[in-house]
């Protein structure tokens, strides 16, 4: 370091300290002058006949100073003035006390730190919360209402999260009852006070139970008598929409054979082809075409227009190809059961761009049935996020998404470009996860990567899992110093020594075992490329306002079973039909069905919807009869 920039150094230093000291100065002095007047007005008893006489001694200034007598004015005021300084005199020496207050503070200053013998060269290093608020808020040296802002922002324990930073996304990690859900707590409650749009995926109930308003808010879960009514078909507008829908509701597979997901999702597109172009535009009537015998629905898809290769699939109704990928499907629609009374208009849409909607929509599970609400729930997220993304660019909207556990959802295809491009759209995601194998069960490396670069903001609480605590460890990165090493030498007569050495030393800022050790309501926070805080949180402790669940009364869910995950004899799969396809993009959807397909106008819909009526019913009859058939030749016969 050059002399010039150790003097400029050292200029800083003093100045920093002259300022502080001129502040604890200032204090001293208020509080001094307030015990003075606080110990002769309450425990001196001599000073009302003292004050009176003041007041007594002054109310005769103005008289002789009237009459002429200036010299018996000024002697009148003297002694009066000094009576009462004496008084005031005595109770500020027995309070002079207060002054050790700045000797105590320049001791403690003085004391050694654990960073003095450290010269930081590079990398991330330690901030205290109230200098990284001051850094974030304070635009300029005249803005001295920085602090004003903070009130507005949202929370993050001693931290604030300035505005702009919102859309940034935030990643939430800790093991179950560090404090997530109290950070999200304090999140959601800002975010209701700024009266702004918001879905919250609420796995366990909590956040319905202390924030759920029926007046206000918004409810979806097919088996909570409160939800909204909602139907896909709502906000379904295009050929993309029903393409977007399929792929939404059922993923690549993570793992096995890919055929049968994207056999069940070619079927599923057809079905929802034929509803459309049929005018068939409920719940209900999905769930009655897909629960057709199988022929039935092979008819179906065959005469339809985007439904030939779903059609292929069912060739063989009775075949065991053909009934493994039904099973397979109906892991995946099972919920449209639950949705044939959602007959309402409800759409995302609207709500979404409705600018007087102010309400925040809770997106609840059901544990004895999670496996089958986890696809409608994760096609509704998506869904929020689609129509989001078709939004023109607005740095001032802002559409929360609270995804808390979000190990608990299934692989959602859309949350590559919501992390990534609803920035600019005003999008503000929030992911909590226990730990980074919840991820890597659902994801890719290389998306798991993609959405954690997404986070600009980090929250890291306790992780007792030894991977996820290395992960994050290296994630927050590396401090780069200098330390000071005193070196001395002891040796004979005149041969002692003392050498200094600067080391220069690179290590992470935060160790495992530091994340491993954390206590609740701490965690380590990075937001954006500022330096890292350790920061705390108090409990916050609400009231539940609503149950989590109300269960619809048409229902009897000790009845219902939860769907089992798809198993099948890959033996099955037909030749040629391994390979796994890539999700496309919306810009691909358009690139491939645009073309080729109808519009959805009516007008336009005239050719499809006048298919023969004989034609169709000949031969969904055929399907039906064939089926039958085939069912009754497997009864036993009478006697056998």
């Amino acid at each position: 370091m050059s002399l010039a920039n150790k003097f400029a150094e050292r200029m800083l230093q003093l100045k920093m300290s002259a300022r502080f000291y001129f502040r604890v100065c200032l204090v001293i002095v208020l509080f001094q002058i307030a015990v003075v007047f606080g110990y002769t007005k309450y425990f001196n008893p001599d000073w009302n006949e003292i004050y009176e006489k003041f007041k007594f001694g002054m109310s005769m200034i103005i008289p002789l100073i009237k009459s002429g007598e200036l010299n018996q004015a000024a002697t009148t005021l003297t002694v009066n003035l000094g009576a009462l300084c004496d008084e005031l005199l005595y109770a500020f020496w027995r309070s002079f006390v207060l002054w050790l207050i700045l000797p105590m503070v320049w001791i403690y200053e003085m004391l050694p730190s654990e960073n003095e013998d450290k010269q930081i060269i590079g990398g991330k290093q330690f901030i205290n919360p109230s200098s990284l608020n001051h850094e974030m808020f304070k635009q300029s040296f005249i803005d001295v209402f920085w602090r004003l802002k903070l009130k507005k922002s949202l929370p993050f324990g001693e931290v604030y999260l300035p505005v702009k930073e919102e859309p940034k996304q935030t990643f939430a990690v800790g093991k179950p009852g560090v404090g997530k859900t109290n950070f999200i707590n304090y999140i959601l409650r800002q975010v209701i006070k700024r009266r702004q749009k918001g879905i919250i995926h609420d796995f366990k109930g909590d956040y319905v139970e202390k924030f759920y308003d029926d007046t206000r808010h918004k409810l979806f879960n097919p088996l909570d008598e409160r939800s909204v009514h909602w139907c896909l078909f709502n906000d379904c507008f295009s050929v993309i929409d029903i393409e977007a829908y399929a792929w939404a509701l059922i993923p690549n597979a993570n793992s096995g054979e890919p055929y049968w997901n994207n056999a069940a999702r070619d079927i599923f597109t057809g079905v929802l082809y034929y509803c459309y172009y049929k005018n068939k535009r409920t719940n209900k009537d999905i769930w009655r075409t897909l629960n057709l015998p199988n022929g039935a629905l092979y008819a179906i898809l065959k005469q339809t227009k985007g439904g030939e290769l779903g059609a292929k699939h069912l060739e063989d109704p009775d075949g065991r190809t053909a009934q493994s990928i039904m099973s397979n499907l109906m892991t995946f629609v099972k919920s449209f059961q639950f949705m044939q009374h959602m007959d309402g208009d409800f759409s995302i849409t609207k709500w979404l761009t409705d600018p007087k909607e102010e309400s925040l929509i809770f997106i609840t599970n059901y544990a004895n049935l999670e496996n089958t609400l986890k696809p409608i729930i994760a096609l509704f997220i998506q869904t929020v996020g689609k129509v989001l993304l078709s939004q023109t660019d607005d740095p001032d909207r802002r559409i929360f998404f609270f995804l808390d556990e979000f190990g608990q959802l299934p692989n959602m295809m859309t949350i590559k470009n919501m992390m990534t491009a609803s920035r600019s759209k005003g999008g503000s995601i929030f992911i909590g996860v226990q730990d980074i194998g919840q991820i890597d069960q659902l994801y890719k490396k290389d998306l798991r990567m993609t959405i954690l670069n997404s986070a600009s903001n980090r929250l890291v609480f306790n992780c007792k899992d030894g991977d996820t605590a290395e992960f994050f460890s290296k994630d927050i990165g590396e401090i780069e110093y200098y330390e000071t090493v005193v070196n001395n030498s002891i040796g004979g007569g005149s041969s002692d020594r003392v050498s200094i050495e600067n080391r220069k030393i690179k290590e992470r800022l935060v160790k495992k075992e530091d994340i491993q050790s954390l206590p609740d309501l701490r965690a380590f926070v990075g937001i954006g490329h500022h330096d890292i805080v350790y920061s705390k949180w108090k409990y916050l402790k609400l009231k539940k306002n609503a149950p989590a669940f109300i269960q619809r009364p048409d229902l009897n869910l000790e009845s219902i079973s939860d769907i089992q995950p798809f198993t099948a004899d890959s033996t099955l799969v037909p030749s040629g039909q391994q390979m796994q396809p890539e999700a496309p993009s919306i810009e691909d959807f358009a690139k491939i069905n645009l073309g080729d397909m109808p519009s959805f106008e009516d007008s336009d819909l005239i050719d499809i919807t006048n298919i023969s009526t004989e034609v169709e019913e000949d031969e969904i009859s055929e399907g039906v009869n064939n089926t039958n058939q085939i069912d009754n030749n497997k009864k036993p016969k009478k006697g056998a």
